[in-house]
């Protein structure tokens, strides 16, 4: 059957998706927040040291 011949590939693509889901996502979340607490720290200071 053509789907024996497919399977490993599958399994491989949904091995790389977990690998993606497992370390891209928190890698994207951590620039997220990295971004977001730059911008907080670039605005917050100035209102709070006046």
């Amino acid at each position: 059957m053509p789907s024996d011949v497919f399977q490993p590939d599958i399994f491989l693509i949904n091995r790389k998706l977990i690998y993606t889901a497992k370390m891209g996502w928190p890698v994207m979340r951590v620039a997220a927040l990295r971004k977001y607490t730059a911008d907080v720290a670039a605005i917050t200071p100035k209102e709070d040291q006046t």
